[in-house]
């Protein structure tokens, strides 16, 4: 019987897995086919892109904290549908792309005339944000909704950090696979239209993972704390100098990636 629920167990965690892998890869689709479309409004220039990828970045930190809120006030629903809930935003992220991005390009001159109202530079950055991050607020705040919400499936903290390494390899294959053969082969809208069939593939994965597993104890279960190893003498950082270290270490990754972004895009050439 325990060799049977420890087979259980995987399966499900490889069932996890594969579901976060394709976020991420749907999450990256989405935000480079974004980038692409709202280059045509906001033009294709450092500033534009900074401002949608700050945007993007915005709406992700602003879902994770809103999941963590609700979480907090209603642990026990959580846990026990969360895959579940998990599947549903995926699919709504999914179809409101589909919806939102095609009608950035049909009405570019309209979203043009609210990005221009403004020939000073610190205005008109202030102008392409306010527009990029209100079209782009419910995807990216629902992709940041789904890592709390799935990662309470996980047991361990180990657990935690692979579900996290498989959505940046599912983020790593959706952005080669958009910038060299989707946009390319597909177009925008077929494009998003995949992202869609891929939402809805979780979804109908989420709900089959709900059905099969209710009787099991695997999804309702806590993860599983583990101690905290702290060396003799270590110094134990406060709840806000790992906030601080946090945000100055996201701060600076995300500066060497638009600045490579910029160096390598005069070598290799603006393609999307």
């Amino acid at each position: 019987m325990k060799n049977n629920l420890f087979k259980t167990d995987n399966k499900l965690s490889l069932s996890i897995y594969f579901l976060f892998f394709l976020s991420g890869f749907n999450s990256l689709v989405i935000q480079i086919i974004s980038i692409y479309s709202l280059g045509i409004v906001l033009g294709n220039t450092a500033y534009s892109m900074s401002v949608v990828v700050t945007a993007f970045m915005l709406g992700l930190a602003l879902g994770s904290c809103l999941a963590e809120r609700m979480i907090h006030k209603n642990v026990e629903f959580f846990k026990r549908w969360n895959i579940l809930i998990y599947g549903v935003v995926t699919l709504l992220v999914g179809l409101y792309s589909c919806k939102i991005i095609p009608l950035i390009i049909l009405k570019n001159d309209f979203f043009l005339s609210l990005t221009t109202a403004s020939k000073k530079v610190l205005p008109l950055i202030i102008n392409h944000f306010f527009v990029s991050f209100g079209l782009l607020a419910v995807p990216t705040i629902g992709m940041g909704l789904t890592f709390p919400v799935l990662a309470l499936s996980m047991k361990t903290r180990k657990d935690n950090s692979v579900l996290y390494a498989v959505n940046t390899g599912g983020a790593a294959a959706g952005s080669i696979v958009t910038g060299f053969f989707l946009i390319k082969y597909l177009g925008v809208l077929q494009s998003l239209y995949l992202v869609f069939l891929s939402g809805l593939f979780v979804f109908f994965c989420a709900l089959l993972i709900i059905i099969f597993y209710r009787r099991s104890s695997l999804l309702a279960s806590a993860p599983v704390k583990e101690p905290s190893v702290l060396i003799k003498g270590q110094h134990s950082l406060t709840v806000g100098e790992l906030y601080l270290f946090s945000f100055l270490s996201g701060f600076i990754f995300l500066s060497y990636e638009m600045l490579f972004n910029r160096i390598f895009s005069l070598v290799l050439g603006n393609r999307i």
